[in-house]
């Protein structure tokens, strides 16, 4: 009776986190290849004076390979969306990595960008951030532009108290993360980097740019974003929002092979030699 209560308690454990498991995956989205943007848009609601809703979107590309596009994106009257936005609680990518590149004399693991000078191949999973904080006021009811900039700027800041690294703290974990740009003449301009204490950048209101994101170690990073609409109709009213973006950053599949390879090699010396002591 006693096998039989602890196997169905156990069933009904595991059933229950299968079905949590389920409704929690609705709105995670995993990237796993190709090239793909994040999309923030802020929907007014049609009056200056209330604070509106962010959305955090992930939009789809001829090359995108994810999973988890089960939310799509039901777009609002002025905003910038197409067929093929997705909403999501939580991103993750898988980058497999082996570039490094010096930031401020610290060497990154890089991840592939489309438009940069360094690792531009598509050989990994490639990331862009796409701003589109316009609205059309006429169809909104609320002003005589056609197209307004809602805010001046958007600001992204990493949370640093809040991102981990392997599960630990990633401000005391050792490792470092960084947002790498370039400009008209391929110089490196450095926009975050955990290593140097910059966690914040201001983005342009409209914008559609692929960046270098680099991590100093290789292993799972969980990164909370903040960011807020500056300045513009709705920076002084508009609300704080929040995205979530995990980076399972694993070894360039060849490399890892080779380090497998050595340490199974390793293994049958010291087995060698155990047996040539016995």
């Amino acid at each position: 009776m006693k096998k039989y209560l602890k196997k169905t308690a156990w069933a009904l454990l595991l059933a229950f986190a299968g079905g949590f498991g389920l409704a929690s995956a609705e709105a995670d989205i995993v990237l796993t290849g190709g090239g793909a943007d994040i999309n923030w848009f802020y929907e007014s609601g049609g009056d200056p004076n209330e604070p509106g809703t962010w959305h955090n979107v992930f939009r789809n590309k001829g090359s995108t390979q994810a999973t988890g596009l089960s939310t799509q994106f039901a777009d609002f009257t002025g905003s910038v969306g197409h067929g093929d936005d997705w909403e999501f609680d939580t991103l993750t990518v898988n980058l497999s990595l082996f570039t490094q590149l010096d930031v401020g004399g610290t060497d990154f693991y890089i991840s592939s960008a489309s438009g940069t000078p360094e690792l531009a191949d598509g050989s990994t999973a490639d990331l862009g951030i796409r701003t589109r904080l316009r609205e059309d006021e006429v169809a909104l009811g609320i002003g005589t532009n056609t197209v307004a900039n809602q805010f001046d700027n958007f600001r992204l800041s990493l949370n640093l108290s809040e991102s981990t690294y392997n599960g630990q703290a990633l401000g005391t974990s050792g490792a470092e993360f960084a947002v790498i740009s370039w400009d008209d003449f391929d110089n490196q301009d450095v926009l975050i980097n955990t290593d140097a204490n910059d966690l914040s950048h201001d983005f342009p209101n409209w914008g559609h740019t692929h960046y270098n994101y680099g991590f100093t170690e290789l292993g799972e990073y969980s990164l909370v974003f903040d960011f807020e609409g500056v300045g513009g109709t709705y920076g002084d009213i508009a609300p704080a929002g929040e995205s979530t973006l995990n980076f399972d950053v694993i070894p360039e599949p060849s490399t890892a092979a080779l380090v497998l390879l050595g340490l199974g090699f390793g293994g049958l010396l010291r087995k060698q030699r155990l047996a040539k002591l016995g």
